[in-house]
């Protein structure tokens, strides 16, 4: 059975836009994933922009004491960073009880990233 895993994290001081135009055409998927746990220093949600291969363009993560972390394909990273490996489907993750996984739209992981730049300044 493939076990879905959860990137290590790290801190690095980034400015960047709030927004990032120009993906192209691509069909982007919107995962966000609440992770059951009481470690201090891992997240409880992680959202992603997953592209049609199921590959990171953007990563969201926001932990128990409500801060963020977020990372950018080829791009800014703060306390995270954009995995190499693909994200497994919903059916899989949800395969480990300890993961609750939601399919979001563009609007509220849009939301979500903007928050997470701005509180990271």
């Amino acid at each position: 059975m493939k076990v879905w895993s959860v990137s290590y994290t790290y801190s690095k001081p980034l400015h960047i836009s709030k927004r990032i135009v120009g993906l192209g055409k691509t069909k982007m998927k919107y995962m966000k994933v609440d992770w059951i746990h009481s470690f201090k220093d891992e997240p409880v949600k992680i959202y992603g922009e997953l592209n049609e291969t199921m590959d990171e363009q953007r990563k969201i993560e926001v932990f128990l004491d409500g801060s963020y972390g977020y990372a950018v394909l080829d791009g800014a990273e703060h306390r995270s960073f954009v995995s190499e490996a693909k994200w497994a489907t919903k059916e899989e993750i949800e395969k480990d009880s300890q993961f609750q996984v939601s399919c979001i739209s563009k609007k509220e992981f849009e939301e979500v990233w903007i928050k997470a730049v701005d509180t990271s300044k």
